[in-house]
């Protein structure tokens, strides 16, 4: 991957922490919906982006916009004008602004649909899941397999582009459910982009505390995916992700490229020249300091020069195209980046690609992504 610098601000993900109820796995910060917590969170959201516009960083016109959660759909659509109001009047967008929103199949409505259709939304990420009732009773998710195919019905009405999120690695489902699940998904919906998440158990959370039996490594799982998937001409850009038609997630490559991206809302993750920060990690105080028009990020760190480039090989290595040594060396100098390729030399050829002057992960690669980033860290 060229790396790119740029000071400017292009990008922002927005968290939205409200669902329906909480998953057992998930461990991102969410809480049950309210429409007044709802109402006061907007309110919340509208005085920290007047905060980050008196704070004297640079926000330029926005290349990509993330709503994400939490459960963005869930929002009603009274509140939904609120929002994109609110970012109208803050932000400039480019002519082809990537607008992404997340939403759950339980909270898809015609009328939202219209709603994102006639504002700037032109991509959807849909939490799918599997399209198997059994499996998605297991998750405890808020739906089922009819609340699934009813919302890609609704979604295919639209110009949206649609990505949709696929789990594996769950108890007891045989690689035949995986299968089902993507061919019909690829054979009915056609979905321009897929992710693909292995399910992992994060202390924190319930099952995180309390395991449930019968789950797998995900190996198989996911080298089942690789294949089908490429089969199916889905080219694997990164390492849960793949696409149609180059139809690549903008904002996801904004973090893989290392650029500035502001995080507004609680527990949201940011990143601007070097400094990574996150916000105040719950509802309660992060209403309190917007409320009080103070700056409402509650950690952050500067990262030096060796661990800005360490970091970057490793989010280049997400990606199909890895990282360039000599773009690299320029950025970082040459001694930094000789030390972390030394640090690469008893990765086996099978794994890691030297092609001249770039380094990338093979498929196979991708499979033992973590093992080889730990070598970098």
């Amino acid at each position: 991957m060229k790396m790119k610098i740029n000071h400017e601000i292009r990008s922002i993900y927005i968290h939205i922490p409200f669902c329906l109820r909480k998953c057992p796995y998930c461990p991102f910060y969410s809480r049950a919906f309210s429409e007044d917590e709802a109402d006061k969170y907007l309110s919340s959201l509208e005085k920290e982006i007047q905060w980050w516009k008196r704070s004297g960083h640079e926000i330029g016109i926005l290349n990509t916009l993330y709503i994400g959660g939490g459960t963005p759909s869930i929002l009603t659509d009274h509140q939904w004008s609120r929002l994109i109001g609110l970012l109208e009047n803050s932000f400039r967008f480019s002519p082809d602004c990537e607008v992404s929103v997340e939403a759950n199949p339980e909270s898809v409505t015609q009328n939202r649909l219209f709603k994102w259709d006639n504002w700037r939304v032109n991509r959807i990420s849909l939490g799918v899941q599997s399209l198997q009732d059994n499996e998605l009773k297991w998750l405890e998710r808020p739906y089922n397999r009819k609340d699934v195919t009813d919302a890609l019905d609704l979604i295919r009405d639209h110009r949206f582009l649609l990505s949709c999120d696929l789990m594996f690695s769950l108890g007891n489902q045989p690689l035949r459910s995986l299968y089902s699940t993507l061919n019909e998904l690829l054979n009915f919906w056609h979905p321009e982009h897929i992710s693909t998440y292995q399910l992992t158990l994060e202390k924190g959370t319930p099952w995180g505390e309390n395991p449930p039996e019968n789950m797998d490594d995900g190996y198989a799982g996911y080298r089942f995916i690789q294949w089908y998937l490429s089969q199916k001409g889905y080219e694997q850009y990164e390492i849960s992700s793949f696409a149609r038609y180059n139809n690549y997630c903008r904002h996801n490559l904004a973090y893989w490229d290392q650029q500035n991206v502001i995080g507004l809302g609680p527990s949201a993750w940011g990143y601007i020249n070097g400094l990574r920060y996150s916000n105040s990690p719950d509802y309660e105080s992060y209403v309190i300091r917007s409320g009080l028009s103070e700056s409402t990020i509650a950690y952050s760190e500067f990262l030096d020069n060796e661990k800005r480039a360490r970091e970057a090989v490793i989010l280049s290595l997400r990606t199909a195209w890895g990282f360039s040594i000599s773009d690299f060396s320029s950025i970082f100098g040459q001694n930094i980046v000789r030390d972390i390729l030394n640090d690469l030399n008893d990765v086996p050829g099978e794994y890691l690609v030297y092609d001249k002057n770039n380094v990338y992960l093979s498929p196979k690669g991708m499979r033992v992504g973590n093992s080889i980033w730990e070598k970098i860290i």
